[in-house]
């Protein structure tokens, strides 16, 4: 058994528009583990047309291209949004279709790679666990954005 403190190295970066963003990075060995998790939970993960962070061969330029022309942006960014999900909505999104886990097994691989009972941002499990835990939310969105006739990546 590992303390957290032995587990991950935290440390603070600058953000773009001021402030401090925490980082959480694990250590080797877990950061292994937390990789092949991630690897599993990309093959039955089907992203939206919207969705651009953290998904493979969608970058930047296709996200603003969506939004060239447009008369108006709105930009935001959810403060703490990895630290926002627990470890009981990682366990249960994955005691769910596709993934079908038992509950020790979703339990255990949620321990995994949570920290404080939260995603740390810093694993290289979190992008693809927030962008399954947020699916519904992106259709949420999508479909508010285009009854107001806008656009939502």
């Amino acid at each position: 058994y590992l303390a957290d403190d032995d587990k991950y190295k935290s440390f603070k970066i600058k953000k773009r528009a001021g402030g401090e963003r925490l980082i959480e990075a694990p250590n080797k060995g877990l950061k292994e583990i937390q990789k092949n998790i991630s690897v599993f939970l990309a093959q039955s993960y089907k992203p939206r047309a919207c969705v651009f962070a953290y998904i493979q061969d969608r970058g930047i330029v296709e996200h603003a291209a969506t939004h060239i022309g447009q008369r108006w942006l709105l930009r935001l960014d959810l403060k703490d949004f990895f630290h926002s999900i627990s470890l009981a909505r990682v366990s249960g999104v994955l005691r769910r279709a596709p993934y079908n886990f038992a509950e020790s097994p979703a339990n255990t691989t949620a321990r995994l790679c949570t920290l404080g009972r939260r995603l740390p941002q810093g694993s290289p499990a979190s992008p693809i666990i927030s962008n399954i835990l947020c699916r519904g939310l992106d259709y949420k969105l999508k479909e508010l954005a285009a009854s107001n006739k806008c656009y939502y990546t």
